[in-house]
């Protein structure tokens, strides 16, 4: 079983290698690209929520640092998806 996979996998890249390489390189490099704008956009919305409030209580510090926690995931989680179907 364990040959039949290798085999399968160097018949793949034997035949596939450049196209393949081209396309693991642009899922990596969307994928960094992804990620600085992912971490602009999740402090973009901790500083906004920290800038709306009257009072700056470590629960609203808190609150502010755990949206932005959550958009980040899911921000990245939709940008590995978009890497993975490049592949």
């Amino acid at each position: 079983m364990v040959d039949l996979l290798r085999n399968a996998l160097l018949t793949a890249i034997s035949e596939n290698g450049l196209d393949l390489l081209i396309k693991f390189s642009l899922a990596g490099l969307s994928l960094v690209v992804f990620y600085y704008i992912i971490v602009v956009v999740s402090n973009r919305i901790e500083q906004k929520i920290i800038g709306d409030t009257i009072d700056q209580n470590k629960y609203t510090l808190r609150t502010a640092k755990l949206l932005g926690q959550i958009v980040f995931i899911f921000l990245m989680i939709c940008a590995f998806l978009i890497s993975l179907e490049i592949v």
